[in-house]
């Protein structure tokens, strides 16, 4: 009984979906990022908006508030919220990641037009943490970043004929396409995007997986809320950094106890943030783990130059 009531039950959520009205669609969001839920970030926010100017704000028509916690798998896309009884035609979602502070870490809106039900892939990719959408000088329609480059919202890496909005994004066709990551990841290409995904039982479970393969692999939980994780500052030890001297990298805040993997101290490439002595900080400094190659950080007719520095655009 209990066996057919169950089966009762889920054909009739599946007629609801396929047989919806056009004014009774439904939007699935999903994320997908390699950062790490339960460290660096506490929690998801996803916003239905309404579709006015995307440079003068849009207003929110609903909000779902997800935690993350320790071990929930964004890797291969988890589900973060729905948004039901919608008309067909164009909509607006906004994904936000917040820190411990309840500080953005990142965010992206995505504008679809739909006829139908839609499962919403949403992309974080980490070379977008600290990254401002439009770019300095830059077209205003290019709102949203998306793998290190400022997009149209129109932008849907799971459909292929939206790419138009998106044409400096560097699409992967297969996994051989993709940087290489630590051993504790794997990589995949899912709808043209390299998205790292942690290899079951790499760690502990005290332990979680950064994909980097400079000064990246295993690393320790830091305790958030406490003084085992969290300086004067509120600085969360390995949580992802970037350098104020040095926008064109991105690294984790490094303690000083060996927590965030990382054998100099400092950025590794010269020591920027402590000199070069490489010599355990004394206060936490943003350790060195990617030189950043996006072109939307550096100002005005400047750009990084893939080695971790700012310089003048060719004319």
């Amino acid at each position: 009984m209990r066996s057919l009531l169950t089966r009762s039950l889920w054909m009739g959520v599946l007629f609801m979906l396929a047989g919806c009205s056009k004014d009774g669609q439904l939007i699935s969001v999903q994320v997908v990022t390699a950062l790490v839920p339960g460290q660096e970030f506490l929690s998801v926010e996803t916003d239905l908006l309404d579709n006015g100017n995307i440079e003068t704000g849009s207003r929110t028509l609903a909000r779902v508030e997800a935690r993350a916690l320790r071990g929930d798998a964004y890797g291969p896309g988890r589900a973060v919220a729905e948004f039901g009884d919608l008309d067909t035609g164009e909509h607006t979602v906004r994904v936000r990641l917040r820190k411990a502070d309840g500080s953005i870490l990142i965010e992206r809106r995505t504008r679809v037009t739909i006829t139908g039900n839609y499962i919403m892939r949403v992309y974080l990719t980490r070379d977008c943490v600290g990254v401002t959408c439009p770019a300095p000088a830059g077209s205003p329609g290019l709102s949203e970043c998306q793998s290190g480059h400022c997009v149209d919202p129109r932008c849907d890496p799971q459909d292929e004929s939206t790419r138009e909005f998106c044409p400096e994004v560097p699409f992967c066709s297969t996994v051989s396409t993709c940087e290489p990551v630590a051993a504790c990841a794997s990589q995949q290409c899912l709808d043209g995007i390299c998205t790292p995904l942690p290899v079951a039982d790499a760690c502990s479970t005290s332990e979680y997986c950064n994909p980097e393969t400079e000064n990246g692999g295993c690393a320790p939980y830091s305790s958030i809320g406490d003084d085992a994780g969290v300086d004067g500052g509120g600085i969360i030890c390995n949580a992802i950094c970037i350098p104020e001297s040095s926008p064109c990298v991105f690294g984790s805040w490094d303690c000083g106890d060996g927590d965030a993997g990382s054998s100099d101290g400092g950025i590794s490439d010269g020591g920027i943030m402590d000199g070069g002595t490489g010599a355990s900080p004394s206060a936490p400094v943003c350790t060195f783990l990617q030189n950043r190659l996006a072109d939307t950080v550096c100002g005005t007719d400047m750009v990084c130059d893939g080695m971790g520095a700012c310089v003048a655009a060719a004319p």
